[in-house]
This record gives structure tokens, C-alpha cells and sequence, in this order.
């Protein structure tokens, strides 16, 4: 209780105290003129206590009107530091925002650089195993370079496929896959109804 009344206190604005010690001091000044009057005038103990009364219910008033200002005061200035605090931490998390996006930004570039250079040095296994690490930031480019690879390593593992089989049947099929997955190359097309061709009257 004292601890809460000691940091109460402590909060106040030093008008609010201010205003607390000029009700009291007004309170008791009050009640001492009051004690002078009634031994002057010999006033009944009923009378003594209505006025003591009303005297201690306007000091009452008084004092509940300052600490209503008062709690007022705290929360506006309670409100004001929280708005600041919420301003602060905003602003922090915008800083590391971008220091995230620039630290992402170079990461790709770095991606990107690499990728090139493993594609230059025909070594699309370990391109596929770099990209694949950064699959989680859901990047477009690095998703698309992903799918490119991912083809290009099928194609070659269908063309080498293709050199080592000699029946028209499984040919036709190879090619007409290779036809699906590089669709410009007409070679692959051409090859696909050759074989098909061979094939039929086999089957036949």
C-alpha cells in the first residue's frame, strides 16, 4: 500500500502536488478558524460536527477533483509514451527490414553469379543444389532457374538414354518426350514419328 501510494505520488506533476498541499493547507486554515469561532460563540458540539462535516466533504470534493486531473494527466501522458514506444519500434522494424531485403538482394546476386558459372562450366548438378538450398525464399527467378535446370538435366538424361537403346518403340517414346519438354526443337518431333512409324508395323 505505501509502495503504491509512494509511486502514485511520485507521478505526479509537481502543479498536482501543489494543488494537494494548498487544499490542505486551505482545509486547515479553514478548521482552525473555525475552532476560533466556536469558542468565541460557544457553538453546540452538533453544530461543530455539521460544519466539520461539510468542511471535510468540500476538502473531500476538492481533493477527488485534483486526483481525477491528476490520473487524467498520467494517462494522457501514459498513452503519449506508448504511441512513442510504437513509433520506435516501427521505425527499428523498418530498419531491419531493409537490412534483411539488402542482405536478401545480395544473397541472389551472389545465387545468380554462381549459377551462371556452374551452367558455364557444365556442372548443372551442383547449380540445381545451390539454387535448391535458397528454394524457402519463394523467389520467382531462382523457382524458374529451378524448372530450367531441372528440364535441361532431363533432356540430358534422356538423350543419353536414347544413344544406348535401339528399339523403335522405346525410341518413339524417348523422343516424343524430349518433343514435350524442348518443344522448338523439331529434330526431337521429327525423330518421335520416325521411330513411331518403325515401330507400328513391328507391333503389327
Amino acid at each position: 500500500m505505501a509502495d503504491d501510494l509512494q509511486e502514485y505520488l511520485g507521478a505526479a506533476p509537481a502543479l498536482v502536488l501543489a494543488a494537494y498541499a494548498i487544499i490542505a493547507c486551505i482545509a486547515l486554515a479553514a478548521l482552525w478558524r473555525l475552532s476560533v469561532q466556536w469558542r468565541r460563540h460557544r457553538v453546540s458540539t452538533a453544530a461543530r460536527l455539521r460544519e466539520a462535516l461539510a468542511l471535510v466533504l468540500v476538502a473531500g470534493v476538492a481533493l477527488a477533483v485534483v486526483a481525477y486531473a491528476q490520473r487524467h494527466l498520467q494517462d494522457q501522458e501514459n498513452e503519449r509514451r506508448l504511441q512513442a514506444e510504437l513509433r520506435e519500434r516501427d521505425r527499428i522494424a523498418k530498419v531491419l527490414q531493409t537490412r534483411i531485403a539488402t542482405e536478401i538482394d545480395a544473397v541472389r546476386a551472389m545465387l545468380a553469379e554462381r549459377t551462371i558459372r556452374n551452367i558455364e562450366r557444365d556442372t548443372l548438378t551442383q547449380a540445381r543444389d545451390e539454387l535448391a538450398r535458397f528454394a524457402s525464399l519463394q523467389d520467382e527467378r531462382i523457382t524458374r532457374m529451378l524448372a530450367l535446370i531441372d528440364t535441361e538435366l532431363q533432356i540430358r538424361a534422356l538423350v543419353e538414354q536414347g544413344l544406348s537403346e535401339t528399339a523403335p518403340d522405346k525410341l518413339a517414346k524417348i523422343y516424343a518426350r524430349l518433343a514435350e519438354l524442348d518443344p522448338d526443337n523439331t529434330e526431337y518431333r521429327d525423330k518421335a514419328g520416325a521411330y513411331a512409324a518403325q515401330a507400328a508395323p513391328a507391333s503389327n
